[in-house]
C-alpha cells in the first residue's frame, strides 16, 4: 500500500455524528492509519479525533482516545444494535447498585444507559432539540445514579452535593475508598482483638506481662497498618483529583494493574509508584499477590 500523506489523510475522512456515517467513518480511518508515516500517527489521531461531533464526540468524551483502536472500540460499543427507547429509560429510572457491586461498575451501567438513551431519542432532532434534551437527561442521570447508590454512599453523596454527573460519579468513587479502607482496619481491629482474647483465654497470671507486651505490639501493627492505608489511599485520590481537574480520560482498555492500554489512571499509579517508596511498596504486594485489597480495580 502506498503511503498517504498526511493533508490527503485529513481531506478523506469524513465527520463522523453517529451511527449513520460510523462505517464510513471506521472504514475510511483504518485506511489512514494503515497508510501514513508512523511519525504522524500522532496528528493522524488529533485530526480524527476532530472529526468526531455529535452523539460521536458525546460517546468519546471523558474516555481515552489516544490511540486508534481505542477510539474505534468506543465508538463501535457506542452504536451497536440498540434497545427500544422503553427499555433503555425502564432501565435508566430502575438502575440500583447490588450489594456486592462497586461504583466503578453502577457508574459504568448508568453512564452507557445515558448515552445510549441520548443516541436513541435524539437521532431525530434538531441540534438545538438534541442539546436541550441531553442536558434534561443528563440531569436525570445525576438523580438517578444517586438515587441507586448503596445507603451509606447515597447519604454521603448528597452532603457533597455535586452539580453534574462526572463529578457525583467521582465523588462516589471516593466514598467507596474510603469506606472500604474503614472497613479494612475494623476488620484488622477486631481479628486482633479476638487473638488478644484466645490467649488470655489460655495463659494463667504470671503472664500477664507476656500480654501486655503482646497488645503493645499488636497496637503498633494496627497503627502502622493504618498508616499504610491512608497514605495509599491519599496517593489514590490525588491521583484521582489531578485528572478530574485536567479533564482526562481514567480508563483504557483495561483495568488492570500492570496490563497494556490500561489507562491514565492506573498508568500515573504505576509511574508514582517507581518513585514513591509507599506506592512502591503497594504495587509490590500486588504483584506478589501479598495484598487482595489495594482499590486500583474491580477485585
Amino acid at each position: 500500500m502506498s503511503e498517504m500523506d498526511i493533508d490527503k489523510a485529513t481531506t478523506l475522512i469524513p465527520v463522523c455524528t453517529g451511527a449513520k456515517n460510523l462505517s464510513e467513518f471506521i472504514n475510511t480511518c483504518d485506511i489512514a492509519v494503515k497508510s501514513v508515516d508512523k511519525n504522524n500517527l500522532p496528528l493522524l489521531i488529533k485530526i480524527i479525533n476532530s472529526k468526531l461531533a455529535g452523539n460521536a464526540l458525546e460517546a468519546t468524551k471523558y474516555r481515552d482516545t489516544e490511540k486508534w483502536e481505542d477510539i474505534k472500540s468506543i465508538l463501535k460499543g457506542a452504536f451497536k444494535h440498540r434497545a427500544s427507547e422503553r427499555t433503555l429509560t425502564i432501565g435508566l429510572n430502575f438502575a440500583r447498585m447490588e450489594e456486592n457491586e462497586s461504583v466503578t461498575s453502577f457508574a459504568s451501567r448508568v453512564e452507557e444507559l445515558y448515552y445510549n438513551l441520548c443516541t436513541e431519542c435524539s437521532k431525530d432532532m434538531s441540534g438545538e432539540e438534541s442539546r436541550v434534551y441531553k442536558k434534561q437527561l443528563k440531569n436525570q442521570a445525576l438523580i438517578i445514579f444517586g438515587n441507586g447508590l448503596l445507603k451509606h454512599l447515597n447519604l454521603a453523596l448528597k452532603a457533597r452535593d455535586p452539580k453534574t454527573l462526572e463529578t457525583a460519579m467521582q465523588f462516589a468513587k471516593d466514598e467507596e475508598m474510603e469506606h472500604n479502607a474503614n472497613l479494612q482496619m475494623e476488620k484488622l481491629t477486631k481479628n486482633i482483638k479476638n487473638q488478644n482474647l484466645n490467649g488470655n483465654n489460655n495463659t494463667s497470671g504470671n503472664n500477664v506481662n507476656q500480654n501486655n507486651n503482646n497488645q503493645n505490639f499488636n497496637r503498633e501493627i494496627i497503627e502502622r497498618e493504618k498508616t499504610h492505608w491512608r497514605n495509599v489511599l491519599k496517593r489514590i485520590i490525588a491521583a484521582i483529583h489531578y485528572l478530574a481537574k485536567h479533564n482526562e480520560a481514567f480508563r483504557g482498555t483495561s483495568d488492570v494493574i500492570f496490563t497494556k492500554n490500561n489507562g491514565k489512571f492506573l498508568g500515573l499509579i504505576e509511574m508514582i509508584g517507581k518513585f514513591d517508596p509507599v506506592m512502591g511498596e503497594h504495587l509490590n504486594k500486588i504483584k506478589n499477590h501479598d495484598t487482595r485489597v489495594h482499590y486500583l480495580g474491580h477485585d
